[in-house]
């Protein structure tokens, strides 16, 4: 759901985001870039991030969507240690800047593929934290 969801989303903002629009993209990942080594802070901008591509198309129903899929994945999200997480956050950095440079590019083939390699990395990393917190149980 949430692929789908964000596909459209990155799709939208490069045909159509204002510079205004992607100079706030921009911003959020300046400050994601900042918090790398606080995990609460990364979690709260990347979150940030993810909230102002929700706000280019302006629909409403779009933010409320986002905001339902955000609870529930904060929800499921595993408890897992700071150490293992600056790593991870570092990857997420990187391609959130390959998304937001394929949307200043107005490329929304390439904003789809970097949005897709970036939610695919960041299912496959929880699913495994997930799954190694079982094994040491």
């Amino acid at each position: 759901m949430r692929l789908f969801f964000e596909s459209s989303l990155v799709r939208y903002a490069a045909e159509h985001a204002t510079d205004e629009q992607i100079d706030r993209l921009a911003k959020a990942l300046e400050i994601n870039s900042q918090s790398l080594d606080d995990n609460t802070l990364f979690i709260r901008s990347d979150l940030d991030f993810h909230r102002v591509l929700a706000e280019i198309p302006g629909n409403p129903i779009f933010m409320a969507i986002h905001v339902a899929l955000l609870d529930w994945l904060i929800a499921a999200r595993p408890a897992v240690a700071d150490q293992e997480l600056y790593e991870h956050n570092n990857v997420s950095y990187q391609q959130h800047i390959a998304i937001v440079d394929a949307i200043r590019q107005r490329d929304p083939e390439e904003a789809d593929r970097a949005l897709q390699e970036h939610l695919n990395s960041v299912s496959a990393t929880w699913h495994a934290f997930s799954k190694s917190k079982k094994l040491r149980k």
